[in-house]
């Protein structure tokens, strides 16, 4: 590992435990003890950021939102957290503009559930659990 990659994942790690992660919420600092989900979330893609959108099923509100950074180095994962039992999808957004290009399907959520989508080189949302 160059010096570059090994400094910038000492600052990430500084930040996870300061909690003060950009964009979303850290997997590292997740706890979830109440009574709501989690959905993980990975970016694949070498070459653009996103930014993912939670969406209720029924009336397509918008839940929770985040920026999702080019790939990572170390595999690591943002998260939307507190999201509450329902039916819901996942939209994304290339280089975190306004077209979409890619979206789920849907997926329920119960409480103290959680979620995995991975983002791939083309925008395709998967599910990774």
């Amino acid at each position: 590992m160059d010096m570059l990659n090994a400094k910038g994942m000492f600052l990430m790690g500084m930040l996870a435990v300061l909690g003060l992660t950009a964009g979303c919420d850290d997997i590292l600092t997740t706890t979830t003890e109440d009574d709501t989900a989690t959905v993980y979330l990975y970016n694949y893609d070498n070459d653009h950021e996103y930014r993912a959108e939670l969406h209720l099923v029924s009336d397509d509100s918008l839940v929770s939102s985040c920026s999702l950074d080019e790939y990572p180095d170390n595999g690591y994962a943002d998260s939307l957290e507190d999201i509450e039992e329902d039916y819901y999808y996942l939209a994304v957004f290339r280089d975190k503009g306004t077209t979409e290009t890619g979206r789920s399907g849907t997926f329920h959520l119960d409480d103290n559930e959680t979620a995995c989508y991975a983002i791939e080189d083309d925008g395709d949302v998967k599910n990774c659990n």
